[in-house]
This record gives structure tokens, sequence and C-alpha cells, in this order.
């Protein structure tokens, strides 16, 4: 049997001080070390996820980070425009989405794109749908040394579902570029577009 004294005075705020701060240690900000995927039990991480994919070529990752009713909306000043002769739509289900984005990595030598998912904060844990707004978004790819395209100053808005098991997956995603004042000809949108066809 051992007999503890409670500490006192100075020695009992340092006592205070160090079980506060190595408490506090246990609570993580960014995802667990390593290169990801990463569990996508906060909607930040499925977004992380969909930055991975894109960034990584990984079609089967991105495919998992996206609801069966997944719907990407193009800018609306960007409808009925058209990208590589192909007009652009309102939305895109999500097999048009894939389509897409298998397209571009196809062809692409270099993807990189910056979706900001640190900047989405944790949902309500009684709510299966969360939301983030004005999101900015940077992506940059480049075809070849002919063709390549750039997006320094877009916004996004998301839209995340939690299902039975715990997992966000994007559920709507929505450029917001033009709105936002996007400078020059480049959105999201027009940028997807382009690989579609």
């Amino acid at each position: 049997m051992f007999n503890l004294k409670r500490p006192s005075g100075a020695a009992g705020a340092v006592l205070l001080f160090a079980v506060a701060f190595f408490l506090g240690c246990g609570e993580e900000e960014e995802p667990p070390a390593g290169p990801g995927p990463y569990k996508m039990n906060e909607p930040k991480y499925a977004l992380a996820n969909v930055e991975l994919a894109f960034n990584g070529y990984d079609a089967s990752l991105l495919d998992k980070c996206l609801a069966d009713t997944f719907l990407f909306f193009f800018d609306p000043n960007d409808v009925g425009q058209k990208a590589n002769g192909y007009v652009m739509p309102g939305s895109w289900a999500r097999a048009d989405f894939l389509q897409a984005a298998r397209n571009m990595f196809a062809r692409a030598q270099s993807i990189s794109i910056n979706n900001n998912w640190r900047a989405i904060g944790p949902p309500d844990p009684n709510e299966n749908i969360y939301a983030a707004y004005a999101v900015p978004f940077k992506i940059a790819v480049v075809v070849d040394a002919n063709e390549s395209y750039t997006l320094d100053d877009g916004t996004c808005d998301y839209e995340f579902e939690k299902d039975a098991d715990g997992t966000w997956h994007l559920i709507s995603w929505q450029d917001r570029s033009r709105e936002a004042g996007c400078i020059g000809p480049r959105t999201l949108g027009r940028i997807l577009a382009k690989f579609y066809l």
C-alpha cells in the first residue's frame, strides 16, 4: 500500500500544468501520421482524401469519398458555356464527375490541388449533414508543354453526409469561383469539363 500526499503550493501548480499539458497533447488537429488515406470520421478527412486522390491520381480513393447521390455543381456563370466543345450543364452526377477525374488522371503529367481541408471545422455530433461554405480552392494541371490549367483563387461550397457506420462522404461540391471574384477565365468546373470528353 502506498501513502500518497496531495502536493500543495508551487509543486501542485506544476503538477496540474504537466497533467493538463499531457492531456492536451492527445487532441489531434491533424490526421494521424502518414500519407493517408485517412479514416473519414469527420468531414475534413473526407475532403483530405479528395485532395489526396487528385494529387495521387487515385480514382479508387476518389470513388470512396463520394456519396452515391453526389452532385458536382458548376459555377452558375459557366452553365451553358463551352469547354473544348463541351457545353457545361448545371451539374454532374457522380458518374460524370468520376469520368472527368479519370480522364484528367490519364492525361495529366502533373496535378496539384489544395482544397483547404484543414479549415473545415468539426461537425455537430448529433447531425448527419455538414456544410462548409466559401472554402478557398487551388488547382494546377499540366498535360504537356502546350496545355496547362491553373486556378489560384477559386472558392467552393461542400456538403457532407455521415452514413450509419459514422463515415462522412461528400454529397455536393459547388464551384463558386466566379461568384467569389475569380480573376481570369478559369474555374474548377471549366477545368474539369476540359477532361470530360
